[in-house]
């Protein structure tokens, strides 16, 4: 079962967090779980918790599911709608001692 799948894609984001996906075991069991993802014409696209804390990270990630979903680079934002994200952010991650 893909965590974040895109159907008419095929593009799967997969979330590896260090809380459940550092040991020997978890590790093997993601790559197997990638390559049987991938065997069936999925695309596996992982995002890690370092990626998910820094918010330039994020948005690159997040930039590059976008254009792989919809085929093209997303527009640039507004300066608005980029403070809103930027703000989202901060209020989401205020709340990570919650998760």
């Amino acid at each position: 079962m893909p965590d974040l799948l895109f159907p008419a894609t095929s593009i799967d984001v997969e979330y590896d967090s260090s809380a459940h996906h550092l040991g020997a075991d978890e590790v093997l069991h993601d790559k197997l779980r990638q390559l049987a993802l991938e065997a069936s014409g999925i695309t596996v696209m992982p995002i890690t918790g370092p990626v998910v804390r820094e918010y330039g990270q994020l948005v690159a990630a997040a930039d590059a599911i976008a254009a792989a979903v919809n085929g093209r680079d997303p527009s640039p934002l507004s300066e608005r709608l980029e403070e809103r994200r930027r703000e989202l952010y901060r209020q989401l991650f205020r709340l990570r001692s919650l998760w």
